[in-house]
């Protein structure tokens, strides 16, 4: 799996170097630099957007928190719910 990963980012590395190669020698410098403009636009727009969305989100959002001490565990990433075993001991 290693090995596959190491091959895909080389491959990743490769492609865009050759895009990049591609761009400089066709586009002159007047179109390289519209280019470098409108992608930190997008950058701005869709960041703004997504954390004006999130924020939104979160403000309606109404969670609990759910710990060990209720017998409820959140268990990895798909966020299934799984019940504690506790042990029954007497108290004191």
């Amino acid at each position: 799996m290693k090995a596959l990963r190491i091959g895909l980012v080389a491959v990743g590395v490769l492609a865009v170097g050759w895009g990049c190669w591609l761009m400089m020698s066709r586009q002159d410098l007047e179109q390289l630099l519209s280019a470098v403009v409108w992608l930190i636009a997008v950058v701005v727009v869709h960041d703004g957007s997504v954390a004006a969305l999130s924020v939104a989100g979160l403000g309606r959002r109404k969670t609990r928190s759910v710990g060990i001490e209720d017998g409820v565990s959140l268990d990895g990433p798909s966020r299934r719910r799984r019940v504690l075993k506790r042990s029954r001991s007497p108290r004191s």
